[in-house]
């Protein structure tokens, strides 16, 4: 083999002689290339490598054990491979341990086996020292999911059970059809649910796609926490977009939290739409403006499509936060008839539900969905999916964390000199002081009184606000109280410019007690990252590996050192040590093998809302024609985007 590998070619076993004892006596080994392939019949269509090639060695078995050559053909029928693409031989290619648990730790970053190929060569400094090529990282990738295949949905929830025992407080649900398939699943850990008691009054609801190989539509259950970022409560699956499905979800979500969220954010589902109204009976439902403002340019008519003029209008109307119910209803009657869209059936639909869009809000589930798309495989099976899921989790709390760092070691630049700007500055988190510095700002350069209205107990100012008009704010000299008639506390929990004009004037150098909410301010701090705790010596082992090789490099006789320091760490390892079979560390990383009975059966592919034949409307259908390659008609003998087949001027003839 040793000496195949030398010269260029590949060897194979051929036939052996036996005694009965079982003891080998004869062995004949040919070149690969020996003999020639069989040909004819509907076989795919493949390069052959047989050339019916002479070469062969036969060993038998003489006294003492030892074995003699009795016949050696050298010569060859063929070239023998180059030094420089001896690495692509199938002799040479192989995953060792090493290969396939850098492969495992992609998948679990949702790093796919080419691209894994491609950066273990650029660990290993080019493909000839990969000692494998992209098609074995595939295939094992390829044999990973294999091997949990029909018993995925058995071996999550077997972890899911497994995580209970650790800690009760991890909490989940699932359930299944009439034949034993998942189709429900709802989760959260004991972080998402502290931080639900913490941020939980406003929650985003919202369905993605595409994350995961049965289609299984994932439904996360977001909020803001104290620097204003997206957190996660909990999270499901689901199979079906309908009113029993959404409401399953919603139910357990309310067990597990043990309360309703005081407002609840979603698109304009329909059935979601009962099943808010059914489970979270006495919470406040909005829709989300996002979903709303990206299909009006698909509703309206072609001539208002290229409009500036009224996606101006539109959005100004939409997104006014000042706009009282009586002017709102008015300014929309104004500007349908302005557009000539009164008795539009979508507009009106949505002036009818205006309660839930007026006023606005914000969407934070698309935020949230496009971080999870980044971790997410539509290709994965249900374990691989779990796993994205923790690693986006994961990320998500180490953003928190580092946020909470910087709270701790730094402190923002002020913009003015009152006093009341520093004491900002030490009770709200960084992000959230950037918000309410511009309304100190804002109070400090853009804002006026023009009118003070004093009475009994209470004095009434008028604020111009150079930007959104005049606004009428009530101070109660007795507890420091203010009622600003925009209602920007109400909407978003700190002080408007407005107030922060009034507090100025009458030299209050503090935020008053009552108008800082906790979930803003840095003392909020719940939990911490998701790591598993203790001390992980094989992730200790990869760090002080790489680190090793990033302070010798340049050095050439340093490099020399540690590679002769690890050449004799590895041999001396491989002395009778048998490497872990792929079954091994498979199990190892879906934290389990196959059961042998299998209770719970993974879902059928679902076919959702998005999914399926659409009628393309004409701009969509002008945007993938202008896109697509053009070819010349064999009947206009234009460059078209069709053929002679469907040439209008083919038609027109006939």
């Amino acid at each position: 083999m040793a000496y195949a590998k030398r010269c260029g070619f590949k060897s194979r076993l051929g036939a052996v002689k036996r005694k009965k004892s079982g003891v080998i006596i004869s062995r004949l080994i040919f070149c690969s290339r020996e003999g020639l392939s069989k040909s004819g019949g509907n076989i795919r269509s493949r390069m052959s490598t047989r050339v019916d090639c002479k070469a062969r060695i036969i060993l038998r078995v003489v006294d003492g054990g030892s074995y003699t050559i009795v016949n050696f053909i050298e010569g060859h029928s063929h070239r023998f491979v180059s030094d420089n693409l001896q690495h692509f031989m199938l002799s040479n290619r192989k995953l060792d341990h090493g290969h396939k648990k850098f492969v495992l730790n992609c998948v679990k970053t949702n790093i796919g086996p080419v691209k894994s190929f491609h950066l273990f060569k650029e660990l290993v400094g080019g493909y000839d020292k990969v000692g494998c090529t992209a098609v074995d990282f595939k295939n094992f990738a390829r044999d990973l999911r294999a091997y949990v295949l029909g018993s995925d949905a058995q071996i999550l929830l077997n972890n899911l059970f497994n995580k209970r025992e650790i800690c009760s407080d991890f909490q989940f649900e699932y359930a299944v059809d009439s034949s034993d398939k998942l189709t429900r699943l709802f989760w959260a850990d004991p972080l998402s649910i502290q931080k639900y008691d913490a941020f939980g009054e406003s929650v985003s609801f919202d369905a993605t796609y595409s994350t995961n190989r049965y289609n299984l539509i994932f439904v996360p259950f977001t909020g803001k926490d104290n620097h204003g970022s997206c957190v996660t409560f909990g999270a499901g699956l689901i199979s079906h977009e309908d009113e029993e499905s959404y409401s399953w979800v919603l139910e357990k979500f309310v067990e597990c939290m043990r309360r309703r969220p005081r407002m609840i954010i979603t698109d304009q589902d329909p059935a979601l739409k009962k099943s808010v109204e059914r489970v979270l009976y006495d919470t406040r439902h909005r829709f989300c403006m996002w979903h709303i403002m990206v299909k009006v340019m698909d509703k309206v008519p072609h001539r208002l499509k290229t409009d500036l003029q009224f996606k101006k209008d539109f959005n100004r109307l939409a997104w006014s936060e000042f706009t009282e119910p009586l002017s709102f209803e008015r300014r929309w009657n104004d500007l349908m008839e302005k557009y000539g869209l009164v008795g539009d059936k979508w507009f009106d639909s949505m002036f009818a539900q205006r309660s839930y869009w007026i006023p606005s809000t914000t969407s934070m589930s698309e935020s949230q969905n496009s971080f999870f798309r980044r971790y997410f495989n539509r290709g994965a099976n249900l374990i691989e999916f779990f796993i994205h899921f923790e690693r986006a989790i994961e990320a998500q709390r180490n953003q928190c964390d580092r946020l909470n760092s910087v709270d701790v070691s730094c402190f923002p630049k002020l913009v003015t000199d009152l006093a009341i700007e520093r004491h900002a500055a030490t009770v709200y988190t960084s992000g959230m002081f950037v918000e309410v510095q511009k309304q100190i700002v804002s109070a400090s350069f853009s804002c006026c009184i023009l009118e003070i209205r004093t009475g009994v107990g209470e004095n009434v100012y008028v604020v111009e606000d150079g930007e959104s008009g005049k606004f009428s704010v009530t101070y109660n000299l007795a507890d420091y109280s203010c009622n600003c008639d925009c209602k920007h506390f109400v909407r978003c929990g700190w002080l408007c410019s407005h107030v922060f004009c009034v507090l100025k004037n009458v030299k209050i150098q503090r935020i008053p007690d009552q108008y800082i909410l906790k979930r803003w301010t840095k003392g909020i701090c719940v939990g911490g990252s998701t790591n598993s705790g203790g001390t992980d010596t094989l992730s200790q082992l990869y760090s002080l590996a790489y680190s090793c090789i990033g302070l010798v490099q340049g050095d050439s006789v340093k490099m020399e050192k540690l590679f002769q320091t690890l050449k004799g760490v590895h041999d001396s390892l491989s002395v009778n040590s048998s490497s872990s079979s792929n079954d091994d560390l498979f199990n190892e990383f879906y934290g389990g093998a196959p059961p042998e009975v299998v209770d719970v059966h993974p879902p059928d592919i679902v076919k959702t809302k998005g999914s399926g034949s659409r009628l393309k409307s004409r701009i969509e259908k002008a945007l993938r024609d202008k896109n697509k390659p053009k070819r010349r008609c064999g009947n206009c003998k234009e460059m078209v985007n069709h053929d002679a087949r469907n040439c209008d001027q083919e038609r027109a003839v006939k």
